[in-house]
């Protein structure tokens, strides 16, 4: 496929867009969003596995708490304290009362 003058700013807008944040990105949606990154290890429903903890249907301040506690060092991970450094205060409540309400 060839691109032209013309195709390719057009591309790249349309697919920047894709990352703006919208009126609907910043609910459930973004929330879902981020709590992909939570499912590739503890599991769509927050199950966790084997020696990654459940963390699907946990108190959400507890959550929280942790999220909290990894992000200022005060929790070790080997890879959480990394995962949670990258979020703002809003995405972690959003993240805990995400997982909160799974069963």
């Amino acid at each position: 496929m060839r691109i032209n003058r013309v195709g390719l700013p057009l591309l790249l807008l349309l697919t920047s867009s894709l990352f703006m944040t919208t009126p609907s990105a910043n609910g459930i949606e973004r929330v879902k969003i981020l709590a992909g990154n939570c499912s590739t290890c503890h599991g769509p429903q927050g199950q966790g596995y084997e020696v990654i903890p459940r963390i699907g249907g946990l108190d959400k301040d507890d959550i929280l708490k942790l999220l909290k506690d990894f992000k200022s060092g005060e929790e070790t991970s080997t890879i959480m304290d990394r995962h949670a450094k990258g979020y703002t205060q809003q995405e972690m409540e959003q993240l805990a009362d995400y997982f909160s309400k799974m069963e």
